[in-house]
């Protein structure tokens, strides 16, 4: 019974010192999440887990072999029964220590593995963050300073000081993940719409403008798409350009039909369309045409109306068609269902109906005031 009593004060020490230790490792990290190195960061995660795997199989162990051994006689008549036992429980406990040292050890070898692999990981992720972060500011810089951002992800992320070899005080910060390399102002204006993503295709786009027509770029306005890949109208003083996935366009190659239409093949696309509050009626016209209505209902009481017409041409894999004949007309009522005004607020306004043929989506790009907001209509359900 002394025996038990001993070994149960030494496994509790042990159990108490050992899973004291991890918490406070762990709240060590996340003091120094921001100044510890991408490997010292992944190594003290992943030391962490193997302590506190050790610790927990440790502690499961003695709590057996205490139970094992401790158990009190309950009448006298079973005392050499009970010795009996105990020692055998005992000699049984210690002949199995060695497979339990096995398990142990085995599992420190996995943790140990699953740490270097963490760490490789971090380490090709920071060489190409250093390579992506030199190709952007180009020859003549060196890397000064290189940090882990802390995120959700499973990617790393990395914020990057990059500074001239003949300043090294000029520090310029990039923000580079695993498919972008921003500027840290960029990386401070990332939001739902505008992802990191958004601003390395908005700096490729601008580049390819730059050496197509040698000219520098005034302005980049985002256009809406059907997917989720970014197009940009991009100006220069040598004209304007439109640049998406796999195209750079003048603007006269935008806005001209890039085939002719049937009637036939727009005529499978026609039909209604929603975007879960506006329907949009989209019907075939002869030579080419179509003719499209939105309907918004704002109230019980009011309704707005946009209705135009125009060609349709093909660009990709999208039917657009070009309007010019815009009128939006605002109607409303009293709670009786008396008519209370009927007003045109614009007459000949402008803008394209992408209609996608791949998943017959549509998205609605109003010039006038863009009512549509990059909104995309689809099929109802039946």
């Amino acid at each position: 019974m002394k025996k038990a009593m001993i070994f149960t004060t030494l496994i509790l020490a042990a159990v108490m010192t050992g899973c004291g230790s991890a918490p406070r490792k762990m709240a060590s990290m996340q003091n120094e999440k921001f100044t510890m190195t991408p490997v010292e960061a992944a190594t003290a995660v992943a030391e962490t887990e193997a302590e506190t795997e050790a610790v927990t199989e440790a502690a499961t162990e003695g709590e057996t072999s205490m139970q094992s051994t401790s158990r009190p006689s309950t009448t006298a008549a079973t005392v050499s029964t009970t010795a009996v036992t105990s020692q055998s429980t005992t000699t049984a406990a210690t002949t199995a220590k060695p497979a339990a040292s096995t398990t142990t050890t085995t599992s420190l070898s996995k943790q140990q593995a699953e740490a270097d692999k963490a760490v490789q990981s971090v380490i090709t992720a920071q060489q190409k963050a250093e390579q992506d972060a030199l190709a952007y500011v180009g020859a003549g810089y060196s890397v000064v300073s290189m940090d882990m951002i802390p995120n959700t992800s499973m990617e790393p992320e990395f914020k990057v000081g990059v500074a001239p070899v003949s300043d090294r005080n000029a520090v310029l910060y990039l923000c580079a993940g695993d498919s972008y390399c921003i500027t840290e102002e960029e990386w401070n204006g990332c939001s739902y719409t505008k992802t990191a993503q958004f601003f390395a295709d908005k700096r490729m786009a601008e580049n390819t403008v730059r050496s197509t027509v040698g000219a520098a770029v005034l302005t980049s306005e985002a256009l809406p798409t059907n997917d989720n890949t970014n197009c940009f109208k991009i100006t220069t003083a040598a004209g304007t350009y439109y640049v998406g996935k796999n195209f750079c366009m003048t603007e006269a190659e935008w806005l001209a039909p890039a085939a002719p239409v049937s009637t036939g093949m727009i005529a499978g696309f026609t039909g209604r369309y929603t975007n879960g509050r506006a329907q949009m009626e989209i019907a075939a016209k002869d030579n080419g045409t179509a003719s499209v209505i939105v309907s918004w209902a704002g109230s019980a009481f009011d309704t707005t109306v946009w209705t135009m017409s125009g060609t349709v041409s093909t660009v990709g894999d999208n039917l657009v068609i070009t309007y010019s004949d815009c009128t939006k007309e605002t109607t409303s009522y009293t709670a009786d269902g008396t008519l209370n005004q009927d007003l045109i607020e614009y007459m000949n306004g402008t803008g394209t109906i992408c209609i996608d043929t791949n998943d017959s989506t549509v998205v609605w790009a109003d010039a006038q005031e863009n009512a549509a907001d990059g909104e995309i209509f689809f099929r109802p359900v039946a």
